[in-house]
């Protein structure tokens, strides 16, 4: 379906006295919030703003709970609304922004969620600060809660950067200001299904390469998490790893404001020959079926019958081709159960066997692993890779940390393979500071390596109080690889586990080691940054 066909519905409402040259132009999507009260908090904290000269937009994606009667008495009072009503709604957010910034006529665009607020300074801070420094990219931190209660008083910590984007999203759309040019070069939010719950962070991966984002280190801004019947709490997580294989494809010419009305939102084809099956067979599960189960019966409203939702698609029959042999299996297995059912004494006998089988052949195998532990224990004894590593490492290696392992006759190896472990553990004791990014070594037998690495940082209470990840494609042998930690970490002692996901060849870490007796007491080979 083509972006250009969900504006067939669009109907305009202009106010009397609509401002004629805004500076800004805030853009608002809204879908069925007039019940908890929270469309008209976001509607005040905008028209509350201490910054009068903007426009703003409000994109009604086809809301029956009255949010229309809402939107229209505010239009009454302030003329600075312009309303676009639709009946049907589409479930796409990032289309009705797109709809929004087509429609816009200021210099900047701002962006306001009917579940998240504004603190009144918001535009005045943010718009002076871009024309002050003379940025397209503007942000502020924000305090985020989850169900009215203060998840992350302050987020980000730290200016987020591209290689920051790269592992997590660290910017809340709600607190950004853009530069409308920066559309016409870029393209604007990407409107296909597959990235509906993470367009925002998509665009901020396509801004950051050019345009660095700046931080306002002001808390202008509050976004409101974990509501059952937010974005987030209805559409299946993308994973990292599909997504991270989607955003490397180059999509900013299609995604130009001349070229969106062509954009498909829910066809895979022009991922087809750039993505790998098992991604595509995930997307297409996970992301496109759900939406058009949801939507199917507004697509009639389009002249569409849907009879089934596949047809859709057809170029994606051939990645449900798996469906039909796990059909073919499970009628297999049915005729296996028959048969087992009609030999059961037989093969209850049988499988009382195999575990103490299983414990004798397993027999040899503990010995061989016993003599190989052991002779590495005697002749690996002084096997160091220390001085095999690039000049990249210098920073790593001059480290303190590093260093005093170094004189307490620490060696440096690389850990167990990563494509065949859950993950690899260490401690991590911060003695003092905010630990803001950890910095690790990798070895790759292959450049041609596909997956991600990561780490997780857990306390003494077991719970995960940091997470971070990366594509391997951005992990290099000539200089370490740098993880960061949002919210920085507070001193105090840790586990860093180290995994690897979807790794198609062979990966290992780097680590420090060495004996005491017949144990071996390990370390992370990494250089931590403090705030």
């Amino acid at each position: 379906m083509l972006f250009a066909e969900f504006l067939k519905c669009q109907n305009i409402i202009t106010s009397r006295h609509l401002i004629k040259k805004p500076i800004i132009s805030v853009v608002m999507p809204t879908y069925c919030r007039a019940q908890d009260g929270l469309l008209s908090q976001a509607i005040t904290g905008v028209l509350s703003q201490t910054f009068s000269d903007f426009e703003f937009i409000i994109l009604d994606d086809g809301s029956i709970d009255g949010s229309e009667n809402i939107i229209r008495d505010f239009q009454r009072q302030d003329d600075r609304i312009l309303y676009v009503r639709h009946e049907i709604n589409s479930g796409l957010p990032a289309l009705r922004v797109d709809e929004g910034i087509l429609l816009s006529r200021g210099k900047y665009i701002a962006f306001q969620f009917d579940d998240d607020n504004w603190f009144p300074s918001f535009l005045d801070t943010v718009t002076s600060e871009a024309i002050k420094r003379n940025k397209a990219f503007v942000h502020c931190r924000a305090q985020y809660l989850m169900r009215d209660h203060v998840f992350s008083p302050t987020f980000p910590t730290m200016q987020p950067t591209y290689a920051s984007l790269l592992q997590r999203n660290s910017i809340a759309n709600v607190s950004v200001l853009l530069h409308k040019s920066i559309f016409s070069r870029y393209g604007l939010y990407d409107p296909h299904v597959v990235l509906r719950r993470i367009t925002d962070w998509d665009l901020w991966l396509r801004l950051a390469k050019k345009e660095p984002p700046y931080m306002i280190p002001e808390v202008l801004v509050r976004v409101q998490g974990g509501l059952p019947d937010s974005i987030g709490g209805k559409t299946p997580w993308i994973e990292y790893e599909d997504f991270s294989l989607v955003f490397q494809i180059y999509r900013d010419i299609e995604l130009l404001p001349e070229r969106i009305m062509d954009v498909d939102v829910n066809s895979l084809n022009q991922y087809i020959v750039k993505l790998p099956r098992d991604t595509l067979r995930n997307l297409y599960k996970h992301q496109i079926v759900p939406w058009l189960k949801q939507h199917k019966e507004q697509f009639t409203k389009f002249g569409i019958t849907v009879h089934d939702i596949e047809t859709l698609n057809p170029q994606m029959y051939y990645l449900s081709l798996d469906n039909s042999i796990k059909n073919i299996i499970k009628k297999f297995m049915v005729h296996v159960l028959d048969f087992v059912d009609a030999t059961r004494d037989f093969t209850n006998k049988l499988l009382k066997l195999i575990p103490r089988l299983v414990k004798i052949l397993l027999i040899p195998y503990h010995i061989f692993y016993f003599l190989i532990s052991y002779c590495k224990w005697i002749f690996l004894f002084h096997h160091d890779i220390w001085n095999a590593l690039s000049s990249g490492y210098s920073e790593l290696k001059n480290d303190p940390v590093v260093t005093k392992s170094r004189q307490d006759s620490f060696l440096l190896r690389h850990s167990a393979n990563l494509q065949y472990c859950t993950y690899i553990v260490y401690t991590l004791i911060l003695q003092e500071g905010s630990l803001y990014s950890i910095s690790l070594a990798f070895l790759k037998r292959d450049y041609n390596t596909h997956g991600t690495v990561g780490l997780e940082v857990i306390s003494v209470e077991n719970k995960i109080v940091a997470h971070s990840i990366m594509l391997l494609s951005f992990v290099s042998e000539e200089a370490p690889a740098k993880f960061f930690l949002e919210p920085p970490l507070e001193p105090g002692k840790y586990q860093l586990r180290v995994f690897g996901k979807r790794l198609s060849k062979p990966i290992y870490v780097y680590e420090l080691y060495k004996y005491k007796g017949i144990k071996i007491v390990k370390k992370p080979f990494c250089r931590s940054e403090l705030v």
